[in-house]
């Protein structure tokens, strides 16, 4: 069997809803970061995976999302992306 081994990297515009570090797995980081605002360059390109729930209330009534999809794909690396817009909630 394969040894499957994987990080994951969790934004959101604020940490108010972030459980305690303490309890997250060795392998997950949760960060701030604003979906209408440029990733910085040391995250661009190094996701396999980006999933973009939520993504339908990013500011609507005053910005373009598309600029938050843009943002989305600049964090995924070539190696085939995915960008997941679904949610089985």
């Amino acid at each position: 069997m394969p040894d499957f081994r994987f990080n994951v990297h969790g934004f959101d515009i604020s940490n108010e809803q972030y459980p305690p570090g303490h309890i997250l797995p060795n392998n997950m980081k949760l960060s701030i970061a604003d979906a209408l605002v440029t990733p910085p360059e040391e995250l661009q390109g190094t996701f396999d995976i980006v999933h973009i729930a939520q993504f339908a209330v990013v500011r609507p009534l005053h910005d373009d999302p598309a600029a938050a999809i843009e943002h989305a794909m600049a964090l995924l690396s070539t190696a085939p992306p995915i960008l997941e817009p679904w949610c089985s909630c």
